[in-house]
């Protein structure tokens, strides 16, 4: 199983650059990482196709353009058959990973990405049974609204970095 690590914070406190200093070191080293962030922007716009598919009943639907692939997915399981080593979650307060760092400013950025990376190694290392926590993140996932932000990912009690 792979370990599931989790950052949080405020808009604006450096998030998404910890994970991608995770992202590219992890890479680095080999390891298959996959990375869940959760949105308040649309982007199945109805009328559109991959709506008109998903409406038409489709359990998964794989947009492409140049930039790459985007998986649409109507079934809550959908991240259990993605083989990854580590998987990240930016923010996403309904869910609680194994492992949980937060940012308060983005002065803090390498300390946290250093701390977080710490941790993954431990996991790596050790091996981790994260079978419980597909269940939690897919949940999480579904009850996420994409058109409402969520602002509470600071109000969550999470081991602090």
């Amino acid at each position: 199983m792979p370990c599931v690590a989790q950052v949080l914070g405020r808009k604006d406190s450096g998030k998404t650059a910890v994970i991608e200093k995770v992202v590219k070191e992890l890479k680095g080293e080999g390891f298959r990482v996959l990375v869940v962030k959760p949105s308040h922007h649309v982007i199945d716009l109805q009328g559109k196709d991959t709506y008109r598919f998903r409406s038409a009943g489709a359990d998964a639907v794989v947009f492409r353009d140049p930039n790459g692939l985007i998986l649409f997915a109507n079934y809550p399981d959908f991240v259990r058959c993605l083989s990854v080593d580590v998987v990240l979650v930016e923010g996403l307060s309904d869910f609680v990973a194994p492992i949980r760092v937060e940012i308060r400013e983005p002065s803090q950025v390498s300390e946290v990405a250093q701390a977080l990376m710490r941790m993954i190694k431990e996991c790596l290392s050790k091996g981790n049974d994260a079978q419980d926590y597909w269940v939690s993140l897919t949940n999480a996932l579904m009850r996420h609204e994409p058109g409402r932000r969520n602002n509470r990912d600071d109000e969550v009690p999470h081991r602090r970095h």
